[in-house]
This record gives structure tokens, sequence and C-alpha cells, in this order.
């Protein structure tokens, strides 16, 4: 008879073995996404530039130095539709306007206008030297979230969490596009509404000035029958009784 003690003891050894490593290993963490990886979103920051350029005492006119360094930092702001150009100005004396003027036939060489001009106080944080000017190109920049993101695992999630790449195409494709990232911060105020073409409409229907289609012979339009008497309705009125919408 062959004595099994060994392999007893092996086997029971063996198991020992493997809960103490069970018991050592540290139990698989769930994978949980972080805000980051949620929350897909374009970040907007403010940006300002300045460039200050110098004028000879009493000179209304730039140096071609100066008209240089200009026009550099115009290639080098790579200015874009929604940006913002303002000039400094010292104050608003006759110089100063011809400096200006100077300024602006440099700026609209390279098709580029001003959006406003400005003369701080002395003593302010905006106050520009007397042969000084400055241009300062303000926008908004989007900075698009970190993507593609692939950080969750693929393989199963009991908690149904959310997919660590959801929402990247949407909100990169969207600070790509915009044409001013500032709307993406505050919407526009909206102008007046023009209804002068509306109340047209309305006046002319109430007072029978119908315009025709075009037929396929003369491809023009032309008022209705009665568009030279108001009140009337586009068929014509016999008999005086056409007092109607018009009467008053």
């Amino acid at each position: 008879m062959t004595d099994n003690k060994p392999v007893a003891q092996t086997l029971v050894g063996i198991a020992c073995l493997a809960a103490v490593a069970s018991c050592a290993m540290p139990e698989a963490q769930q994978w949980e996404p972080s805000a980051a990886e949620v929350q897909k979103t374009n970040k907007v920051e403010f940006s300002r530039l300045t460039h200050t350029v110098h004028f000879a005492g009493g000179s209304p006119a730039l140096s071609g130095a100066e008209t240089t360094r200009l026009l550099g930092f115009l290639d080098d702001s790579d200015i874009v539709y929604g940006d913002h150009l303002y000039l400094g100005m010292p104050g608003e004396d006759a110089l100063s306007q011809k400096r200006e003027a100077a300024i602006r036939r440099i700026l609209a060489k390279r098709g580029v206008l001003l959006t406003a001009t400005t003369a701080p106080a002395r003593g302010t944080a905006g106050y520009v030297a007397s042969d000084e000017m400055t241009v300062q190109l303000e926008r908004y920049v989007v900075t698009p979230p970190a993507c593609p993101n692939w950080s969750k695992p693929t393989g199963g999630d009991p908690d149904n969490t959310v997919f660590s790449n959801f929402g990247c195409a949407t909100e990169t494709n969207l600070g790509m596009m915009v044409a001013q990232p500032r709307d993406l911060v505050v919407g526009r105020q909206p102008g007046p509404p023009d209804a002068q073409p509306a109340l047209y409409g309305i006046q002319n229907y109430r007072a029978g000035k119908v315009v025709t289609l075009p037929d396929d012979q003369t491809g023009g339009s032309t008022p209705g029958p009665s568009a030279a008497t108001p009140g009337a309705s586009a068929a014509g009125n016999t008999g005086g009784s056409g007092s109607g919408s018009g009467g008053s």
C-alpha cells in the first residue's frame, strides 16, 4: 500500500500558500472616472497683446524702423475675425490725431481696422506717454479638451460608468469651428429687429396690393388687378361695395 502522506502534506502546503497569497494581494479596484474624464469642456481664456509705437518729438510720421516693428507685430499676432484692436493715445490734440491717421494707414494696408481709440487720463493705468501710442489686441482663445481619451478599460463595467472618450468629438469640433470664441463665454446682445419689411407686407395685403407670381412666358411679376385701389380686394369689387377695411 502506497503512503500518500507526503502528497497530502504537499497539497495542504499549496493550499496554505494560495490562501496567504490571496490575503496579501489587494482586491482589484473598479475603474472610476475623474472629473476631467467625464466633463469634456472647451477652455476659453482672454488674451491681450500690446505694442508700443514710438514717435520722434513733435513728428506726426512713423520712422522706417517703427513701421517695420508695427508690421512685425501684426504678422506675429495673426489677427483673425473676432479680434479687437484698440489704439491708446496720449490726448486728442492735432498732433495725436495726425499720428493716429498714420497708424491707421499702415493698418489699412494690411486690411486691419481699429475697433476704437482711447485717451486715458494722466496717472491712470492706461496712460500713454506724449510721444508714444499703444496698439492693443484683445482676443479670446479656445483650448480644446485633452482628447481622445481611451483611459477606461475595455472590459466589462457592471457600474455602467461613462465612457472615457464621451463628449470629445462634440466639444473639440465646437471649439475649432466657433467664429468668435467669446460666444462660448457670454452671448451677444442682439440688435433691434427690422420689422418694416413685415409691416409693409401686411399693409400691401390689406390694401389689395398683392404681387402675382411670374409666369413662364414673361418671367416678370406684376401687381394684382386692384393694386392702384387701396382697400379693394385682389379680385376687384363691383357695385360700389368696396368700403372694406380701407374705408377707415
